[in-house]
């Protein structure tokens, strides 16, 4: 059944189709993921558990809000784009902890940018401003863990951030589920 939003043309995805654009999605940067394990000699497991991770709520993610975006609007293409592309980036720089962190920055950021164009397309405004919340504190995250990997100290910067992923995401997945209607 189709999310049918109200004043719109054309509603989100069905949860049907949503689920397959989220599995074929993340599918496709797992494959990239574990090829450029292979390509690269040498690369830090703690960021390949980060980017498992992003996947993860990437693809609850895409396979909820896919039902509440409307299809027909040109600036999500625009802005999945951009995101792509930073998702396709990510596993090439597995051994480069500063430049992985400011993609992981950038995506959040693209991410809260996203959500924020369609707000007032849809009915769902307080789904919508949860996520752009949730986007902008990881967003601010990332950049304090960059902060903490440029500093003398560059390996507190990644365990920063896998503490405060690893925790964001068990909250908004399954203590606090957020990709759920209210």
């Amino acid at each position: 059944m189709k999310a049918v939003l109200p004043g719109m043309n054309s509603a989100g995805l069905t949860k049907r189709h949503a689920q397959q654009k989220a599995q074929g999605f993340v599918g496709l940067l797992s494959v990239i993921a574990i090829g450029t394990m292979f390509r690269e000699s040498s690369y830090n497991p703690s960021l390949v558990w980060l980017y498992a991770l992003l996947l993860l709520n990437t693809y609850y993610s895409i396979a909820f809000f896919s039902q509440l975006i409307p299809t027909h609007l040109q600036s999500q293409r625009i802005i999945d784009g951009a995101l792509s592309v930073c998702y396709i980036l990510l596993p090439f720089f597995f051994d480069q902890s500063v430049v992985y962190i400011q993609l992981m920055a950038v995506l959040f950021i693209l991410a809260a940018l996203k959500y924020a164009v369609v707000i007032d397309a849809t009915s769902y405004n307080s789904v919508f401003i949860k996520k752009i919340l949730i986007d902008g504190i990881g967003a601010l995250a990332w950049m304090f863990c960059l902060g903490l990997a440029l500093s003398s100290f560059p390996n507190r910067g990644i365990v920063a951030a896998i503490v405060i992923f690893s925790i964001g995401n068990a909250v908004v997945l399954f203590i606090r589920p957020k990709y759920r209607l209210p």
